[in-house]
């Protein structure tokens, strides 16, 4: 929420990345837990400067669910 509200005071209000930064640490901590959700939340925002290319960056998946996918796949 801080996010957003700070990024529509900036100039470039827009995000870089897709999903936006908010919604990244939306979903990294319902996925991964508040610590470990929100460490990759800050990481991603440290990513945020003008040297970044941007682009798609989503929460990466889970290694149990890549597991479960894979065995899915297999059969």
């Amino acid at each position: 929420m801080f996010i957003q509200s700070a990024s529509v005071l900036s100039s470039n209000a827009g995000c870089r990345y897709f999903p936006s930064c908010s919604e990244y640490a939306r979903t990294s901590v319902s996925q991964y837990g508040l610590f470990r959700g929100s460490v990759m939340s800050l990481t991603r925002v440290a990513s945020c400067n003008p040297f970044s290319r941007g682009g798609y960056d989503p929460v990466p998946r889970r290694s149990r669910e890549k597991r479960r996918n894979a065995i899915r796949t297999e059969l």
